[in-house]
């Protein structure tokens, strides 16, 4: 294992938003935003069981981390890594502690309702800034990634 320095654990304990990159079973790349956390040397993250990503850190524990400084946006961490544990122990502790860092004093939680697609509802405003954007070769710059986390 190796340690983590000072300035990423800084990072780390901060509000900062990453994102784990797991390896679907057809070899394409999955991407999550998730909240992180840091116990020791290890890189901790919260999910619900049954998730693509839980399934596929079943199947290869490879991962790629990528999580950046929200005051500075080209600053970043890239952990190149392994999962060595997926436990429901301490779980629901863990997400109060990320939830309680994330949203920060005064702001409250919002529970969402989804309407399923088919399903008539009020539109929501649109947002200009929101955008799509594509990366090519991927999968050449994906199995260099992995293969430097063997």
């Amino acid at each position: 294992m190796i340690a983590i320095p000072p300035s990423a654990r800084t990072l780390l304990e901060d509000r900062a938003y990453g994102h784990l990159v797991t390896r679907n079973p057809d070899g394409s790349p999955q991407t999550s935003m998730l909240w992180f956390d840091v116990e020791g040397d290890e890189l901790l993250c919260n999910t619900v069981d049954g998730r693509v990503k839980v399934r596929n850190m079943r199947h290869d524990p490879r991962v790629i981390v990528s999580v950046q400084d929200r005051d500075n946006p080209l600053s970043y961490l890239l952990v190149h890594g392994r999962v060595t544990a997926i436990t429901e122990d301490g779980a629901e502790e863990h997400i109060e502690k990320l939830g309680r860092r994330f949203t920060g004093p005064g702001e409250r939680a919002m529970k969402l309702h989804l309407v399923p697609v088919g399903k008539a509802a009020p539109p929501l405003p649109r947002r200009p800034e929101v955008c799509t954007s594509w990366m090519t070769s991927w999968g050449s710059i994906w199995e260099t990634a992995l293969a430097r986390a063997e």
